[in-house]
């Protein structure tokens, strides 16, 4: 109902699924864990007195078959050994919770951490570090973000402010 919106720019969306390039980058980079390491994946995941769900039974499972597979129990166990500090420390060194800084203007969206949700006035809870991981809970992003976001990937971490084009 708001068609003069630029969705591109000021649409605010849950990155889900592809802000698992986001953990699987800052767990890579601060050691917990590398190209080897595997976690079990038996399509449940319990953590205190819930039980998270998976797409599917992925058994010893590595984080180049995680990301191909979308395996939520993978990150479930690397966010608790990254924890939430360094998470949110990736997320903005992808842009995330700051403007792209693009000439007409672009939302920053929400990092999900605990400072947000004091911000937003709701409880939190430590069941929210593992969906922060997956790109669920409270992140928010716009389209120019995800599309900043593979930029930067496919340029091996250098980040380009986005620009209009006029012309050539």
């Amino acid at each position: 109902n708001t068609p003069l919106v630029n969705r591109a720019t000021n649409g605010l969306y849950r990155p889900g699924s592809t802000f698992k390039t986001i953990t699987s980058t800052a767990a890579l980079n601060e050691s917990v864990i590398n190209e080897n390491t595997t976690f079990l994946c038996q399509r449940e995941y319990k953590y205190l007195d819930v039980t998270m769900h998976c797409t599917g039974y992925h058994g010893n499972i590595n984080v180049v078959h995680a990301l191909e597979k979308s395996c939520n129990i993978f990150y479930y166990n690397v966010s608790q050994h990254l924890g939430i500090d360094r998470l949110v420390n990736y997320e903005k060194l992808f842009g995330f919770g700051t403007s792209p800084n693009i000439e007409i203007g672009a939302a920053s969206g929400y990092i999900s951490s605990p400072e947000t949700f004091k911000k937003l006035g709701i409880d939190w809870t430590p069941g929210q570090l593992l969906q922060s991981a997956i790109g669920q809970s409270e992140v928010t992003v716009s389209p120019l973000q995800m599309a900043c976001q593979a930029m930067t990937i496919a340029n091996k971490g250098v980040r380009y402010r986005p620009y209009l084009v006029d012309s050539i």
